[in-house]
């Protein structure tokens, strides 16, 4: 079955410190309630059943108790890798999700959950990618089947409400098939680049659908899409007649530069494997016209059966003005001449030097922000980076859009920046995400963060900011 993946680090849920708390992980902030919850419309199931008073329907009954001895939470039995799974029986674009913790005791159990949206069913979900994963593409996941799942320890599993908010999902038209590819180097006579994008199912190579190259280093295949498209979705088809492994490892790089195959452009995501004939989706939400996947690390064959890309066409310029310069810039600290500011100067300096460069102090969690004034959408964002010299890469790095000031947390992933070039610029497509302030953030780690440029390409909504302090 295939699945999707932004192909980042695993983020699970931090601890939920107050019994019942309701913990929102998807989505706009201050979206309308008019939305339907589309869990009420699903079928739920568990990996078992510790009570009478704990099936799995009742976390999506529509109750807001929290209490287990109402019979409105689901519960579990002490397993290993417990899980919960909802079947919304249609694919969705799930845009939000929000659990609610048991209100009565115990609310430690649920640390280190995951969640997790895709389309296979098997092992209760639990091996369909984690919802805050990717450059954490945490809206706009794709899937049926919705499952909250505890890894890696014995422990009982209590949901006393999941809602989940969405919309029906539009496959669109595979882009794909208006383009022209090449790859590294030929294997033989059946392994010609184009067969990856000949719209054929199969997967077994000596049907003459699939890619090969020799074994290079690095094997890589490009996808020159001829425009410059908002790439939001990639899935590759991996191999199904041998040789899985192969492809462990391998990264899609999306951008403008068909140079050396389109290996130094930014990277959307890492194909940490796929099974024998396996597809697997990656959410990008990029700006590019060149589509590669390849294996940097080894000397290595890569075979590709299918891959298929879906996004909308660029505007050749910004859709609307860069809006940064006209409003203010914070950051965590301040080292040397690089306050905030100099990230919102306009000069895309990148040199070596560094003077036009925002940079904070080497400290956990540093982070950069900028306040917008009022609720903007956000249609992109382009990130530059400092060039050669002395500076950690940006890798890791979150760009977060939303309404809270001072809990960058709580605001929604617009994109992860997975890897960048030292001088190079960036872009991530946010969907017209809403909010007043715009964070990019490396979370979990001690380093400084140096940032040349940021530009924010979006405009004023009409309605008033639902401000956060």
């Amino acid at each position: 079955m295939g699945h999707v993946s932004t192909g980042d680090d695993i983020k699970k849920f931090n601890h939920l410190a107050h019994m019942g708390t309701a913990l929102w992980l998807c989505g706009k902030m201050g979206l309308p309630m008019k939305y339907v919850n589309l869990a009420l419309r699903g079928t739920s199931s568990q990996s078992s059943t510790y009570n009478h008073l704990g099936a799995a329907k009742n976390a999506i009954d529509g109750s807001s108790s929290a209490d287990y001895m109402s019979g409105h939470c689901t519960h579990t039995a002490q397993d290993a890798s417990p899980w919960w799974r909802l079947d919304l029986t249609k694919v969705y674009n799930v845009t939000r999700v929000k659990v609610t913790n048991r209100g009565d005791c115990c609310s430690e159990r649920i640390d280190g959950a995951e969640i997790r949206i895709g389309s296979s069913p098997e092992h209760g979900g639990i091996k369909n990618p984690n919802l805050g994963e990717e450059a954490e593409y945490v809206c706009g996941m794709v899937g049926q089947y919705v499952t909250v799942t505890i890894p890696d320890r014995p422990e009982y599993l209590t949901l006393c409400e999941v809602k989940v908010y969405g919309n029906f999902f539009y496959a669109g038209v595979n882009l794909a098939l208006r383009g022209t590819s090449s790859q590294s180097s030929t294997y033989n006579e059946l392994g010609a680049a184009e067969n990856a994008i000949d719209g054929s199912s199969s997967a077994n190579y000596m049907s003459k659908h699939c890619s090969h190259t020799a074994q290079d280093a690095p094997p890589w295949w490009r996808l020159d899409l001829t425009k410059v498209y908002n790439v939001q979705r990639v899935k590759v088809t991996n191999r199904e007649d041998c040789c899985s492994e192969r492809i462990n490892g391998a990264e899609i790089r999306i951008g403008l530069s068909p140079e050396h195959g389109g290996t130094k452009n930014p990277k959307c995501a890492e194909i940490t494997s796929l099974g024998l004939g396996e597809e697997a989706e990656y959410v990008c939400n990029m700006v590019g016209q060149y589509v590669t996947v390849t294996i940097l690390d080894r000397r290595e064959y890569l075979t590709l059966c299918e891959v298929k890309v879906y996004g909308e066409e660029a505007s050749e310029k910004p859709p609307t003005s860069n809006v940064a310069p006209l409003y203010n810039a914070y950051q965590s600290s301040v080292q040397g001449e690089g306050d905030a500011r100099k990230a919102i100067d306009g000069y895309l300096n990148n040199d070596a030097a560094g003077d036009q460069c925002a940079k904070t102090k080497e400290e956990p969690d540093p982070w950069w922000k900028l306040d917008l004034n009022s609720d903007h959408k956000i249609l992109s964002i382009a990130v530059t980076s400092r060039g050669e010299c002395c500076d950690a890469p940006i890798k890791g790095a979150e760009i977060r859009v939303g309404n809270s000031n001072t809990s960058w947390k709580e605001n929604p992933v617009c994109g992860t920046i997975s890897s960048m070039d030292p001088g190079q610029t960036v872009s991530f497509y946010c969907n017209g995400m809403v909010g007043r302030f715009v964070y990019i953030v490396i979370p979990d780690d001690t380093r400084s963060l140096s940032l040349c440029e940021v530009q924010v390409f979006g405009v004023p909504t009409d309605k008033p900011s639902k401000f956060k302090a």
